[in-house]
């Protein structure tokens, strides 16, 4: 729609529009701005030298004095322009850059600072934001548990919140259809103003949904935005089989090519129509009885997450979904439990089928139903498992009962002969080490399983605790040794006084002389404190008896 004189001049002057005085509108037309559709042509940027323009204009008038002297100037003053004026102008501008890109003609109704351009300003000043701070989010990648139909809209949502060369959505390049219809929806409108409108369609019902359905392909700068997707795209498939399809747009980094590659691919209508199967399986035939550790609230989670997921299903193949009280329905026949106060929640939501009543609504269904449940009810209403903070092992000073070596792996407690006897050497050694170390070992006074004091001091920690035993068991056992050295050296040396005595004994028998006799004695008195028991036993195993005394 082409403007008329008198609506261009009402836009620049008029109080409710841009309240520009008519002086500065005459200087603005030498500066460029003559008509609406100029404005296409400038930015922020250039405003603000026009503005500097008007308030320093250059060249001299005539003398307004009552008698100026004859031929007297003086420098041209400065045109004004109020701060208001000036950010409507740039939100103006702002505008007109922005029908043109969604293809719409700029007409006097949608270019009204108190309908439209004001509107527009709040949503474009939160894209600017957002591309300022130059946030983007973590690329989505395809992984075993996210698969390819699910990884989709993922990637759709991603690149919803990126923004392009043209402050639009970088989803504007992967939309179904790359030609925009030429003539654009009608744009929604509001009461107030009268005859108000908003800067979108009720279509697509925000600035950013308008930018992405109708942002052109055809913009020189779609190519940079192209190739962006690309690169996220390849790093999304980075490492994967899905990888091969998008080689053919490496070149060229098509971004657009190598997403409709892998949709078609592996997110085709026939993998939508088989997770829909599966959706829908579950929800008509799935039954919950309560059977171990199955909770009502999970079963409930699952029948919610199957919906959610026949919710996308449905954007790509045609399919009719359930309604409220058909989900419920599905859901109460489902649950086959024979508990009575589950029974009776059941029958309570059946009878409640008004309009706004639990049959008509599935959250509020179940939850109603959830504090009926037997198994929570069993489970005292608490999670399987423990939350532990902090756990330390005093080994020191726990039971035998409780403990093992951490070498052999021997229990530290009581052993009957034949029971020690059937433990291995090492094993043997391991548990003579620790009764070393906790002979007269006193019970502690705090808890044994926090290894807590009683004022709450936490102990070594388990490591520490670990080491010292290390420590321990080394020296007892180094200890042992030593004494088994000396032992072993004790008895070398009784033996061979033993001998040592018998010879004396044996030359005693044969004809007597003072040497003979002074090496017996010599013999004797070098025997050790333990020789009677050891010359016994010597002479049982020789079956030779000593005489009895007289």
């Amino acid at each position: 729609m082409v403007f008329t004189q008198a609506q261009t001049t009402a836009f620049f002057t008029d109080p409710t529009q841009m309240s520009i005085s008519a002086e500065t509108r005459a200087q603005l037309q030498i500066e460029g701005i003559d008509t609406i559709d100029d404005l296409l042509e400038f930015d922020t940027t250039s405003i603000n030298s026009v503005v500097d323009n008007l308030r320093r204009p250059g060249g001299r008038i005539p003398n307004p004095d009552v008698q100026p002297p004859d031929g007297s100037t003086i420098p041209r003053p400065p045109f004004l322009m109020g701060a208001k004026s000036i950010m409507r102008l740039e939100g103006a501008t702002k505008i007109v850059k922005y029908y043109e890109t969604v293809g719409r003609e700029l007409t006097a109704v949608n270019m009204r600072w108190n309908n439209a351009i004001k509107i527009f300003v709040q949503h474009f000043k939160a894209l600017e934001v957002t591309k300022k701070e130059n946030e983007v989010p973590d690329v989505p990648k395809i992984t075993k548990t996210l698969a390819v139909t699910k990884w989709s809209e993922s990637f759709k949502d991603f690149l919803s919140r990126v923004l392009g060369m043209r402050m639009i959505p970088l989803s504007y390049v992967i939309r179904d259809e790359a030609e925009v219809p030429a003539a654009a929806p009608p744009l929604a409108t509001h009461a107030a103003p009268a005859n108000g409108v908003y800067p979108y369609s009720e279509l697509h019902g925000s600035v950013e949904e308008e930018l992405v359905a109708r942002g052109s392909h055809d913009h020189p700068h779609f190519r940079n935005d192209n190739q962006q997707v690309y690169n996220y795209i390849e790093e999304a498939t980075r490492g994967t089989i899905y990888a091969a399809s998008i080689k053919p747009s490496q070149r060229t980094k098509d971004g657009r090519k190598a997403w409709n590659a892998i949709v078609n691919q592996y997110a085709g209508k026939d993998k939508w129509e088989k997770e829909l199967k599966e959706c829908d399986d579950f929800i008509h035939t799935r039954k919950w009885t309560g059977a171990q550790n199955y909770t009502l609230e999970k079963f409930v989670s699952q029948h919610r997450t199957s919906y959610i997921s026949m919710c996308q299903c449905a954007e790509h193949v045609d399919y009719q979904l359930p309604n409220e009280i058909t989900r419920v329905k599905y859901l109460l026949e489902g649950i086959e439990n024979s508990d009575p106060t589950l029974q009776a929640a059941l029958a309570l939501v059946r009878a409640d089928d008004g309009p706004n009543g639990k049959m008509h609504d599935f959250e509020s269904a179940t939850a109603f139903l959830l504090p009926s449940d037997p198994v929570s009810t069993k489970r005292g209403g608490r999670k399987r498992g423990a939350h532990v903070s902090f756990v330390t092992a005093d080994i020191a000073s726990s039971s035998g009962k409780q403990s093992k070596g951490p070498v052999t792996g021997v229990e530290f407690r009581y052993y009957e002969l034949s029971e020690y006897q059937s433990l291995s050497t090492e094993q043997q050694d391991e548990l003579r080490a620790w009764r070393i170390e906790n002979k007269g070992h006193k019970k502690p006074k705090g808890n044994k399983f926090t290894g807590k004091d009683k004022i709450g001091k936490t102990k070594t920690n388990a490591a520490a605790e670990k080491k010292r035993f290390k420590v321990a068991v080394s020296a007892a056992v180094a200890a042992e040794l030593g004494k088994r050295d000396k032992e072993a050296a004790t008895k070398a040396g009784t033996a061979d006084a033993v001998g040592k005595y018998m010879l004396s004994v044996m030359n005693a028998a044969a004809p007597a002389s003072k040497k003979a006799s002074a090496a017996t004695a010599s013999a004797a008195n070098a025997l050790p404190d333990n020789f009677s028991s050891e010359l016994n036993a010597i002479m049982e195993r020789a079956s030779i008896h000593s005489p009895k005394k007289k």
